[in-house]
């Protein structure tokens, strides 16, 4: 897992990846890994199949959150309100 953990970190540099977007909502909101995985509903290892997906097309937005979020065990509305601020 400390090898997805690295490339989950690494595409936060990426933004075609949602871990960009979830980079910048902790920056913006000052909260770490467990604050931001409460907030999901999720557990921390979460976090790492959840920042190596690719962030939703905006034509299919909402369909692919849908998708990100039963796949990857977050909470679909509180990840469509950070991929739309951050």
């Amino acid at each position: 897992m400390a090898d997805l953990s690295n490339l989950a970190r690494q595409a936060e540099s990426r933004n075609a990846f949602v871990a960009s977007k979830l980079a910048a909502y902790q920056q913006s909101h000052g909260i770490d890994d467990a604050a931001l995985a409460a907030q999901l509903g999720c557990e921390l290892a979460d976090l790492t199949h959840l920042r190596l997906c690719a962030l939703p097309h905006p034509d299919r937005f909402q369909s692919e959150v849908a998708t990100i979020a039963a796949h990857t065990h977050v909470n679909a509305t509180k990840l469509t309100q950070i991929l739309s601020v951050a």
